[in-house]
C-alpha cells in the first residue's frame, strides 16, 4: 500500500514535517520550496532519505509564473507572494529581491506525479499568507488527501486570521474534513478527512 506525504513551503526542511519522515516510511515525499537558497538547502538535508522528490517551484491558483518576493542576502522562512508580508517581518526593502518563479496549482502537481487517483496520507502548506488561497482553488472532494496542516496565522494578511480562515475552514468541513485537536503545529491547524474513498 502507498503512502504519500506532500510538503509545500519546505524552506530548508528540519523541521516537524522531517521528524514525520524519519519515523514513518513512505512510497513518496514531494518537497516544494521556490526560493532557490532555502531549495539547495532542503536538498542537502534530505540526501541521505530515500523517495525524496524535490520541486522547484511554486504551489499556486494556476498554472503560471507568479512573482515571489524573497531576501537576496540570506537564507530566509519568509519568502511570499506579498512584498509587504517580507516587509512587516522586518526585512529591509535593499534586501528583498523579486523573482518571476513557475507555479502549478495543486492539482496539476498531482498529476504531474501521477497521484490524483492515489491517497496522500500528509499535506502540509506553508506559503506565509497564500496557504488558503491554495485550498479554497482545490477541489479536495475529487482529491484524496487524509490529513492537511496549514499554516492560518497569516490567512488574511500578516499575523492577520479571520474572514479567510473562516471560509476555508468552513470550505474544508464542506469536503468531509473535522479539525483534528491532538495534532499541535506552531501557528497552524490540522484538519483530517473523516470519508476518504477506497
Amino acid at each position: 500500500m502507498s503512502k504519500i506525504l506532500i510538503q509545500i513551503g519546505a524552506a530548508e526542511g528540519n523541521d516537524h514535517v522531517t521528524e514525520i519522515i524519519k519515523n514513518e516510511t513512505f512510497t513518496k515525499v514531494i518537497l516544494v520550496e521556490p526560493n532557490v537558497k532555502n531549495f539547495k538547502l532542503l536538498q542537502d538535508n534530505y540526501k541521505t532519505y530515500n523517495n525524496i522528490i524535490f520541486e522547484n517551484i511554486a504551489i499556486s491558483v494556476e498554472n503560471t509564473n507568479i512573482t515571489l518576493f524573497a531576501e537576496d542576502k540570506n537564507i530566509s522562512y519568509h519568502g511570499s507572494v506579498n512584498y509587504e508580508h517580507l516587509l512587516r517581518h522586518g526585512h529591509h526593502p535593499s534586501n528583498i529581491k523579486e523573482f518571476t518563479i513557475p507555479a502549478l496549482t495543486f492539482t496539476s502537481l498531482l498529476e504531474k506525479h501521477n497521484l490524483l487517483n492515489y491517497e496522500i496520507e500528509f499535506l502540509f502548506i506553508d506559503t506565509e499568507g497564500h496557504d488558503c488561497d491554495i485550498i479554497l482553488s482545490t477541489n479536495f472532494n475529487e482529491i484524496n488527501v487524509k490529513n492537511i496542516c496549514f499554516e492560518t496565522v497569516h490567512s488574511d494578511g500578516t499575523n492577520t486570521s479571520g474572514e479567510k480562515l473562516k471560509k476555508t475552514i468552513k470550505y474544508l468541513n464542506s469536503c468531509g474534513y473535522e479539525v483534528d485537536q491532538t495534532k499541535k503545529v506552531d501557528w497552524s491547524l490540522w484538519m483530517v478527512k473523516t470519508n476518504i474513498k477506497n
